[in-house]
């Protein structure tokens, strides 16, 4: 008779000793495979945040050397400004382009605006929101300063920081850089409000009241602009002004607020954010930059500040460590089991053995029969115990990454994040809006069993299953039936 079919014969005579052997692989299988597969998601959700929030650095001008400004006079007032070289798009592709592992960046400074009519004969609709400080808005209820929006002059939109870091999606047209002349790019909200499309053309002055300090008209600080592209914010926003929000900004070139502005192409921009392959590598790349005889003494200040990741990331990375922990003392634990449980079943059929032995069977017969009957109830044990590892890794893996994300809590500030009670906060100005976003998306990762977390199952528990057996017939192997027989009687 082939050793399967007396594999089969025996699990089917002896089922309290398979059902036991069954539900001994089971368990060990779900604690595998669900380990596993939490961790695949804490991998998964460690490179989330890692490409949301980190990866980049700034060069702007160090406000904290007093030598670096000085005041120059502008219309009835005077101007704060940096004495030292400005920062311009030559500069970014100096970087860019010198630098191994940039991946891009994108020069911003940014001041208010107000957008009409191509003649100025009627201003432009703004999308209505709530002010974030009443008292300045009550302060200009009266006056066209009321009607200012954010301009950014970028010198590539697509690596903005707003756009980089997903805050911003372009969804019609194409990024503004700094050879887009007039173009611009407004939220989706502000072009249908006011019937504007990609190609059409509006303009944008100063306020009345920043013309008049000044000393110029205002008419002269008029400038017609053409929608390049037109975005869409993921997240609410929120500013001083409800005018100021992110739904009325305007991304725009330099040259363009330089003709609204005079005098802000010469200035430069006031920062410039880079975004980088790697963020491991942001040590060694602002390492280099700072080095660079563009910046080196010249009064600027390069910073990469990964505190948000390194404190979003800590709870998953220790979460990784522990599940697979779990995932390898579940392996280890259970091949000793199964080896102790295969031992103690090989002993008690060693009469059986000797009888099979001297009618003639191989060795190889009679082990191949042990090794059947524990592979076969294997495979059924990893085939019940991929859908309940499912359950179990949703179930658990749930619990496990809500409690890594509601342990994260990180300052706020110029560019930071804030993800306390699942609340994030992005700014990178202080005038400029405030992002609120579901901090829980960073880690919002669903568990599940993959294919590829199952085929490892099968071929790393049929493996252990197997070399448990062989090294439980070690003894049967090395006596022959004779020998067998007489050691029972």
């Amino acid at each position: 008779m082939p050793f399967p079919r007396r594999a089969l014969l025996y699990l089917a005579r002896k089922r309290g000793k398979t059902l036991t052997l069954l539900a001994l692989l089971f368990v060990v299988a779900v604690l595998a495979l669900t380990s596993w597969s939490i961790r695949g998601a804490a991998q998964t959700a460690q490179l989330n945040v890692r490409q949301a929030l980190g990866g980049t650095f700034t060069v702007e001008p160090d406000s904290s050397n007093a030598a670096n400004w000085g005041s120059t006079s502008v219309g009835t007032g005077s101007q704060v400004t940096f004495q030292g070289d400005p920062l311009t798009a030559d500069f970014v592709r100096e970087v860019v382009e010198g630098v191994d592992g940039v991946r891009g960046g994108s020069g911003s400074v940014s001041n208010v605006l107000i957008p009409e009519t191509t003649d100025g004969s009627a201003a432009l609709e703004l999308v209505e929101g709530a002010d974030g400080d009443s008292s300045l808005a009550a302060a200009y209820a009266g006056d066209d300063f009321g009607r200012t929006v954010q301009f950014y002059a970028v010198s590539d939109s697509a690596f903005d920081s707003y756009f980089a870091n997903g805050y911003l999606r372009l969804v019609d047209g194409e990024p503004v850089t700094e050879d887009s002349g007039d173009g611009v790019l407004v939220s989706r909200e502000f072009a249908e409000r006011n019937g504007l499309a990609v190609g059409d053309e509006f303009s944008v002055r100063r306020a009345t009241v920043h013309a008049q300090m000044a000393g110029i008209d205002v008419e002269d600080t008029r400038t017609r602009v053409r929608v390049a592209g037109v975005f869409e914010p993921t997240a609410k926003s929120q500013a001083d002004l409800a005018s100021w929000s992110m739904d009325n900004a305007i991304f725009g070139t330099i040259s363009t607020l330089d003709h609204a502005r005079e005098g802000t192409a010469e200035q430069g921009y006031d920062r410039v954010t880079f975004q980088v392959d790697d963020p491991a590598e942001l040590g060694r790349i602002t390492g280099e930059v700072e080095g660079l005889d563009a910046l080196a003494g010249k009064g600027y200040l390069v910073s990469a500040d990964t505190s948000d990741v390194d404190a979003v990331s800590a709870p998953l990375e220790n979460m990784d460590r522990l599940v697979t922990a779990l995932a390898a003392a579940s392996v280890a634990v259970g091949a000793v089991v199964l080896y102790l449980v295969l031992s103690g079943r090989v002993r008690d059929r060693l009469h059986e053995s000797g009888v099979l032995l001297s009618l003639g069977l191989t060795r190889a017969s009679v082990v191949g029969q042990y090794l059947c009957e524990v592979l076969l109830v294997a495979a059924v044990a990893f085939a019940l115990a991929v859908p309940a590892s499912g359950l179990a890794a949703r179930t658990m893996g749930g619990a496990l990454l809500g409690s890594a994300s509601e342990s994260v809590q990180t300052g706020g500030g110029d560019g930071g994040v804030s993800t306390a009670d699942g609340v994030s906060t992005v700014s990178g100005d202080p005038f400029a809006p405030t992002f609120e976003v579901d901090g829980a998306s960073f880690t919002d990762i669903e568990v599940e069993v993959g294919p590829t977390s199952v085929a490892a199952l099968f071929g790393v528990g049929l493996a252990v299953s197997a070399a448990a057996v062989l090294l439980a017939s070690l003894p049967l192997r090395r006596m022959g039936p004779r020998e067998i027989l007489s050691t029972l009687s």
